[in-house]
């Protein structure tokens, strides 16, 4: 890559090279699995197929049941040309349950949704299975980074990741989900990980407020917590992150939206074996083939068959989904960070014991007002008052014609109740998991970072109404390890005798809630300062190279040496964003940038505008 004397678009085309040839070469995948592989013919101008009736294979349409019925508010932002951030608020056997019959009932708030920002209405699902599978390649929801508690005390946090590729030849058939976990490499240059996350902050993907990578291995991670996950935000989830070049109005660059197509990726795959003087062409084939026999004879067979998507015995119907083999370390001739592999595996990474599990005050309020609810109490109380009018009790009324319909509306009611309820909690769950890690990492900049990151959370008072458990509480969470044998041994005794006698107490039950988990608001970033430009140039610059930021200073203020240079390098590389001022919605580059707002009506305008005000006269 260092002599690689090739233009793209912009450098991140670039960096997408560099990252896909890391992530194709551990991962041993095909084209399919990451690219745009749909045939040109397909697909609209704009990059949509030409059929959307449903999802291309059974896998997928599986794969999005659960995403059945989505929020009308989950359309997402920025211009993309893909239906997506289809975001589920309930599982699908409550959508079925619930939605359908209590459709009315589908709009349940509490006051508590005030502190859910873009998440008022319902709780983004950021499952890799979730969300907009119509092009088939991998998106940002694909990538889920994890920042894990280092186990050796004063030592910085370590970032990790888990990449899934859903995307396999023959998923049609028999559809192949692989998850392999990342980390850091010692050499930058196989840095994937690095790579990854540096693709997702300039796509500005996380919830979080970050001023600064250097932040992500010191955050305060709570006493109670092993790990955190960055969260990404609801309208980049669907984005892919391998990205097409387009030319548009603000010039070449890369797509907002549109998914690198594989035979982009084969040119250059192409031009780069040419470039580093391979003989025959390197291929996504090579790519793979060296993957594979990175991990063979090292992994087990049944590792090897499921990262190279290859036929086996029954075993590969008992395979995880996270691939139990560190690829990575193999590939890249490392030893495995075990721990690092441990806690990604781990089911327990995320785990949150102050997640809500019960309903606020507004929530219980608001069902008990619910007019459905409302309907079902009156009809039980009217029955009850016929029975009582009758002589009878609820009881002495049963196998009465009363009674039985006393029982079927309570019996309606409770139901109606329950699902209420049910569905509340499960909203109130989702939305603790989906904020909690970005609000932990936005103490960090809010001065509350030390309550977090100390113990306090393991020495704060707590009663225990049965003295056995406090004393295991104190046996197994704050008394010392046992240093010989001997004190091992009488450890283990002490443990089984408080279990027996533990078992056999009982607790009454206790009433009232807890206390709810108070997340505080994410700071406002301070805008950057502007730039002091000059009105006037020479007249041989091009105005639109010395708009566009992304060059660098040298080629922005770059002379041609003819007027006629001048105007051909204007009709010819921003020949699309010359064409864009006769819509009447393109505003001068170089006044925007000097916070001045200026809108052309047309091209004849601009050009006028940018001779007079700026000293730059271009073609009539």
């Amino acid at each position: 890559m260092a002599h690689c004397d090739s233009v793209f678009a912009d450098e991140k085309q670039r960096l997408y090279v560099l990252a896909g040839l890391n992530l194709s070469s551990i991962s041993a995948c095909r084209a399919v699995s990451l690219f745009d592989t749909r045939h040109t013919v397909n697909l609209q101008p704009d990059g949509r197929p030409l059929e959307t009736s449903g999802p291309k294979n059974p896998s997928n349409r599986t794969k999005c049941e659960s995403s059945f019925k989505k929020s009308e508010d989950e359309a997402p932002s920025g211009g993309s040309s893909h239906t997506t951030g289809k975001d589920t608020e309930m599982s699908e056997l409550e959508e079925t349950d619930l939605d359908d019959i209590f459709s009315h009932h589908s709009d349940l708030e509490t006051a508590s949704d005030v502190d859910c920002d873009s998440d008022a209405s319902s709780v983004t699902d950021d499952g890799y299975l979730e969300g907009d599978e119509e092009t088939n390649t991998i998106l940002w929801r694909h990538i889920e980074f994890y920042i894990v508690r280092n186990p050796t005390p004063g030592e910085r946090h370590i970032l990790a990741a888990i990449i899934t590729l859903l995307h396999t030849k023959g998923e049609d058939r028999k559809p192949r989900i692989k998850r392999f976990v990342i980390e850091h490499e010692e050499n930058l240059i196989f840095d994937l990980l690095g790579q990854l996350m540096a693709l997702a902050i300039d796509d500005d993907i996380f919830v979080a407020t970050m001023k600064d990578v250097a932040d992500i291995y010191t955050v305060p991670i709570p006493a109670h917590r092993r790990g955190i996950q960055m969260k990404i935000k609801r309208d980049k989830l669907d984005i892919p992150i391998f990205r097409e070049p387009e030319h548009t109005a603000e010039g070449y660059r890369t797509s907002d939206s549109q998914p690198l197509k594989s035979r982009t990726w084969s040119r250059n795959l192409k031009r780069l074996g040419i470039r580093a003087g391979q003989a025959q062409n390197l291929t996504q084939k090579v790519l793979r083939r060296g993957g594979i026999n990175a991990i063979n004879n090292q992994a087990p067979s049944s590792v090897r068959d499921q990262v190279a998507d290859h036929e086996s015995n029954a075993v590969k119907y008992y395979l995880n989904e996270v691939v139990d083999f560190d690829t990575a370390a193999a590939f890249h001739k490392r030893p495995s960070n075990e721990i690092v592999q441990r806690e990604l595996r781990s089911a327990t990474l995320l785990a949150d014991h102050t997640a809500p599990i019960g309903l606020t005050d507004a929530q219980s309020r608001k069902i008990s007002r619910d007019p459905e609810v409302r309907r079902l109490r009156r009809i039980s109380r009217g029955l009850t008052a016929r029975i009582r009018a009758m002589g009878l009790t609820i009881k002495d009324a049963a196998g009465t014609e009363a009674g039985e319909q006393k029982r079927r509306a309570d019996a309606e009611l409770n139901s109606m109740l329950t699902c209420l309820r049910d569905k509340a909690k499960e909203r109130n769950r989702k939305r603790h998991f989906r904020d909690t890690d970005t609000a932990i990492f936005n103490q960090q900049y809010e001065g509350t970072s030390g309550a977090a990151s100390g113990d306090g959370q393991s020495q704060l008072p707590r009663y225990y109404h049965i003295s056995e458990r406090a004393e295991l509480v104190r046996l197994l969470c704050y008394s010392a390890l046992a240093e010989t044998t001997e004190d091992a041994h009488h450890r283990r005794l002490e443990y089984v005798r408080l279990l027996v006698r533990w078992q056999r107490r009982k607790e009454s039950p206790r009433r009232g809630k807890q206390a709810a988990v108070s997340i505080q608001q994410m700071p406002t970033p301070t805008p950057p300062k502007a730039e002091i430009i000059p009105e006037r140039y020479d007249p041989l610059q091009c105005p639109f190279c010395l708009s566009d930021l992304r060059l660098p200073q040298v080629d922005r203020q770059k002379r041609k040496c003819k007027t006629n240079k001048l105007w051909d390098h204007v009709e010819k590389i921003h020949c699309q964003e010359l064409a864009a001022f006769d819509t009447g919605n393109r505003r001068c580059g170089i006044c925007s940038i000097r916070n001045i707002d200026f809108l052309p009506s047309s091209r004849n305008e601009f050009k006028n505008h940018t001779q007079t005000v700026h000293g730059i006269r271009l073609r009539p």
